[in-house]
């Protein structure tokens, strides 16, 4: 505490010819970003993500291995704290992902492109998702948790909710518990 931060670099190391190759991760000189989640997406696609050392941005990269040239994926904005490791749940095409965001000030999933296009809003209301229960794309319906019983007070009182995968008629099903989903 009380000391500088390091100032971090990414580089591509090519396990055959010994090459490096500097990957751009945003202001090369400056100890007030961080760089973390480095991971291959089911497509191939390497991603990590930058923050300020606030944590009041998240910036999601993506990679050119051979190049080192990066491009943001989705980038998000908060007033006072972003979320450091949002959900990122890819569908079996690996170029679509539900991404999890509070941009409304509620946490809500987008379904998002890995160009870094938003393809459409799925989850909408006045309460937070809790998570992702099921994605039948069979069906064409995600499955997810949230506590959305925000008048009776109750903040704990968790229901199963559905929408289609086009961001359409979302629905708000009965109160359940794990224990009872397994059943």
């Amino acid at each position: 505490a009380g000391e500088i931060n390091p100032i971090v670099h990414l580089e591509i190391y090519d396990l055959e010819s010994g090459e490096r190759t500097p990957v751009h991760v945003g202001e090369e000189t400056t100890p007030d970003q961080y760089i973390y989640n480095m991971k291959f997406a089911p497509g191939g696609e390497f991603l990590f993500s930058r923050t300020d050392r606030l944590q009041r941005e998240l910036d999601v990269m993506t990679v050119d291995v051979n190049t080192g040239e990066t491009r943001v994926i989705v980038s998000e904005k908060q007033d006072h704290f972003q979320e450091n490791n949002p959900t990122m749940q890819f569908l079996t095409d690996n170029e679509r992902f539900i991404w999890e965001t509070e941009k409304t000030k509620w946490k809500h999933y987008e379904l998002r492109h890995i160009n870094g296009s938003l393809i459409n809003t799925l989850t909408t209301g006045e309460f937070p998702v809790s998570s992702i229960v099921e994605v039948d794309e069979k069906n064409n319906y995600l499955y997810f948790s949230a506590t959305s019983d925000q008048t009776k007070g109750n903040h704990l009182n968790t229901h199963l909710h559905r929408v289609k995968l086009d961001g359409t008629n979302q629905e708000k099903s009965i109160p359940y518990t794990m224990e009872s989903l397994q059943q």
